[in-house]
């Protein structure tokens, strides 16, 4: 097996297996998260659903949609780039290889908007029912943002790598 694939493997296992134990701190314990206002407590960039006096919460529910999402958005990404770099031919030309990484770039960004999506737009509304509060409007803001982002370094891709 090249030496490459088996780094990479490894590397991604590891992160797979953190990203794992960090979404069951999630789902399970309550110590990253505050239920008075249903969100994340300070430091965790997590999208939160931002409640206000009166508001019903299903923080369990909300919780673990949350670590589910983490936990698709690094199982994507390492099955994607494992499964990339196994199915590679072995030796590539430069041509080969360019075409090769502009293809697996755009696979992998089209793939990490899926969880990303769940993540930051108003699907995640099912587990509160407004009272006080309004819908935040900078978690649409914040998703476009991301979307362009993954957009531009995709077509970047195709333009850059020769």
């Amino acid at each position: 097996m090249n030496p490459e694939i088996l780094y990479t493997t490894i590397i991604m296992s590891i992160v797979f297996v953190a990203a794992l134990a960090f979404s069951i701190a999630i789902i399970k314990t309550d110590w990253l998260y505050d239920k008075d206002a249903a969100r994340w407590k300070t430091g965790i960039n997590i999208p939160g659903l931002e409640a206000k006096e009166g508001d019903e919460v299903d923080h369990k529910g909300f919780k673990r949609f949350m670590g589910l999402n983490i936990i698709g958005l690094i199982a994507v990404t390492a099955f994607i780039t494992i499964g990339g770099l196994l199915v590679a031919p072995d030796p590539m030309t430069a041509a080969q290889e360019a075409i090769w990484s502009k293809i697996f770039i755009t696979i992998l960004f089209a793939f990490i908007i899926i969880p990303i999506v769940f993540m930051f737009s108003d699907y995640k509304e099912k587990y509160i029912k407004r009272v006080n509060s309004k819908v935040p409007k900078h978690h649409k803001t914040i998703l476009l943002l991301l979307i362009s982002f993954l957009v531009i370094i995709s077509a970047l891709s195709w333009i850059f790598i020769s």
